[in-house]
C-alpha cells in the first residue's frame, strides 16, 4: 500500500522551515538525500539544494523563498 504525501507547496512557511531543518539534521546523521526526501515528502533535488547551500554557508545560506 502506497502512502500519499501532501504537496508541501501548501504548507506554511513555519512548517517548511521545520522540514528544511529536519532534512539537514538527517543528512548530517548520514541519511541519504534520497531517503530524506522520501521520508519528508519533498523532491530529492530540493534536499540536495538545501544541503549544498548549508554545506557552503551554514543556515544563513539555505534558500527560504518559495520556488512556486
Amino acid at each position: 500500500m502506497a502512502v500519499t504525501l501532501p504537496d508541501t507547496r501548501h504548507l506554511s512557511d513555519d512548517v517548511l522551515e521545520a522540514l528544511r531543518l529536519r532534512a539537514l539534521r538527517a543528512c548530517e546523521r548520514g541519511f541519504t538525500q534520497f531517503d530524506v526526501a522520501s521520508i519528508l515528502g519533498v523532491a530529492p533535488e530540493t534536499v540536495c539544494r538545501w544541503w549544498v547551500a548549508y554545506s557552503g554557508g551554514g543556515l544563513e545560506a539555505i534558500p527560504h523563498e518559495r520556488t512556486c
